[in-house]
């Protein structure tokens, strides 16, 4: 596990329809030590835009700018890079003060990185969905992809990535919610296809955000958004 945290630690940083209230986990303290968090939340505070869409993830969610992706004006970027899903659970209110009407969630592989349990990942998954629903916004899980083949832990991670995966699956389903799962696509023997990646085997090569931001369209088009 510690050898996984260190091989991983400066790739990351790189990088029924009832609603489901789960307890929400101690806070995690290396979040608070991510600089990308305590930076990009500060500039957060000051922004005063609202918008139908909200994109909420890590790096692979930052990376993009998603209204020149999608060609729409009405879409807000809160990706923060390195970041696990407790993150995303502490900066939850800069998703409410835009006012979406859905929200994309994609998360989870840093946790996997970091040596953060399935259950827990888990845990935060279940809270962040049950405070968006509770706002009356429409959550779109993603599942986490795998990554390449370029170090001696990828099999590690992607067995995790796996058995995440399955349970995200499965509660999107029990909850009804929408889950995108671009691995079909990018993805074969639980490995992220090389061509996909960028060089450091996790991140994403443009041709993924064409295929994601295809996906993302269907379900915009399902909510009439």
């Amino acid at each position: 596990l510690l050898s996984l945290f260190i091989n991983l630690f400066f790739v990351a940083f790189f990088i029924g329809k009832r609603i489901y209230y789960a307890e929400k986990p101690a806070t995690f303290a290396f979040v608070q030590s991510n600089s990308q968090f305590v930076e990009q939340t500060n500039y957060y505070t000051i922004y005063k835009s609202t918008a139908n869409i909200v994109m909420l993830g890590n790096s692979l969610t930052y990376r993009m700018h998603w209204d020149e992706l999608l060609q729409r004006k009405d879409v807000i970027n809160r990706g923060v890079g390195a970041d696990v899903t407790d993150g995303f659970s502490q900066r939850l209110n800069f998703v409410f003060n835009c006012n979406p009407k859905i929200c994309f969630i994609e998360g989870g592989i840093n946790d996997i990185a970091f040596g953060i349990p399935n259950n827990t990942i888990m845990t935060n998954f279940q809270h962040i969905v049950g405070e968006i629903r509770a706002k009356g916004i429409i959550p779109v899980l993603t599942a986490v992809s795998y990554v390449t083949d370029f170090s001696n832990n990828q099999k590690q991670i992607n067995d995790s990535v796996t058995a995440l995966n399955a349970r995200l699956i499965d509660f999107a389903r029990i909850q009804n919610i929408e889950l995108i799962n671009l691995n079909p696509m990018i993805s074969k023997n639980n490995l992220m296809k090389p061509e996909y990646a960028e060089v450091d085997g996790l991140h994403y090569k443009s041709s993924v955000y064409l295929i994601w931001a295809d996906e993302i369209r269907k379900v915009l088009s399902k909510h009439g958004i």
